[in-house]
């Protein structure tokens, strides 16, 4: 069967601690981490994204690991890092809602340059922007961990629209090796 690529102008816009955080936690993901470059063509779809951005809460300084790895997403996965420099709170994890924010206004601010939204992010945080594109006409298509999905999103995008990690996890995992 031959697949056709969309025309329409398309947008990666990736959440990665939302992303992340469930191969850091769970037991059966801590031998392995994601290729993201496997990642953001199994995330396109039908579509050809002109570009996928990557927001990241980041600490000053900045790590040496944390810094290796951004320089993998940039070089080698394609994914254009957008860092936000974040507060650490008391037990050294850091505040993830920065980023949220600043992801909600930086999507807000390119709702005139995509018609096809590719969210990878099942926050509820981003209710009000999505349901602001779907009421300008533009596709939403979410990318989310089952667990991790809000219910107000799955119900808003509709099921149609709505992509699993879970059920990819086999074609976009390594075994962990130092980036």
């Amino acid at each position: 069967m031959i697949k056709f690529k969309s025309s329409l102008q398309a947008a990666i816009f990736l959440d990665h601690s939302n992303i992340v955080t469930p191969v850091i936690k769970q037991k059966k993901y801590q031998e392995y981490i994601i290729d993201y470059k496997q990642l953001k063509e199994m995330m396109a779809l039908n579509y050809s994204p002109e570009v996928a951005y990557a927001f990241m809460g980041v600490s000053n300084p900045l790590k040496p690991k944390k810094g290796n790895f951004i320089k993998y997403l940039d070089e080698d996965a394609k994914f254009i890092p957008m860092l936000i420099p974040v507060a650490v709170k008391p037990d050294g994890r850091l505040k993830q809602e920065q980023v949220d924010g600043f992801m909600r206004e930086y999507i807000n601010s390119r709702t005139e340059d995509f018609d096809v939204f590719i969210i990878g992010s099942g926050d509820v945080h981003f209710l009000i922007l999505i349901m602001m594109l779907l009421s300008m006409y533009k596709i939403v298509i979410i990318w989310s961990w089952k667990d991790s999905l809000s219910s107000s999103l799955r119900k808003i995008v509709g099921s149609d629209y709505i992509y699993y990690i879970d059920d990819i996890w086999e074609d976009i995992k390594k075994r962990k090796v130092a980036y």
